[in-house]
């Protein structure tokens, strides 16, 4: 219990201390600690108890915002769960605005889902975050 603590408190540390050379490592297990994973060799979605998921989705809005975006549109396309879809798509909605890959990666979802309630929060997403989008030629 106090490891995953100490850990929950590195990861918070990370949106202060950005230069951190295993930043991306950290951030890339917090978000595993949000929502889980895929293990291949048991062909399962392994997820956490709910209370250290919920904590771990807090630390999520503290760390390096720039760093998360990448590993939560990965869990978005990858889960067939659509409660974590929304839950990551959710975390996107509150750090990822006006950032082109969450953007992007959120259009990439909207092509690819088929549930309509998963289509319509991720739409919902896009047009919070698009707002102050930069695209570049």
């Amino acid at each position: 219990m106090y490891e995953r603590r100490a850990f929950l408190l590195a990861a918070e540390g990370i949106g202060q201390y950005k230069a951190y050379s295993k930043a991306e490592a950290v951030v890339e297990k917090l978000v595993e600690y949000s929502f889980g994973y895929y293990d291949g060799e048991r062909k399962t979605w392994i997820t956490y108890i709910e209370s250290f998921k919920n904590k771990a989705r807090e630390t999520l809005l503290f760390t390096d915002s720039v760093k998360v975006i990448k590993p939560l549109i990965d869990v978005i396309k990858t889960t067939k769960n659509e409660d974590t879809k929304k839950y990551a798509a959710e975390s996107l909605r509150i750090i990822g605005k006006g950032n082109l890959d969450a953007f992007q990666g959120l259009i990439d979802v909207f092509k690819t889902t088929d549930d309509n309630k998963t289509k319509k929060y991720v739409a919902e997403t896009l047009e919070i975050i698009g707002k102050g989008v930069v695209y570049h030629k």
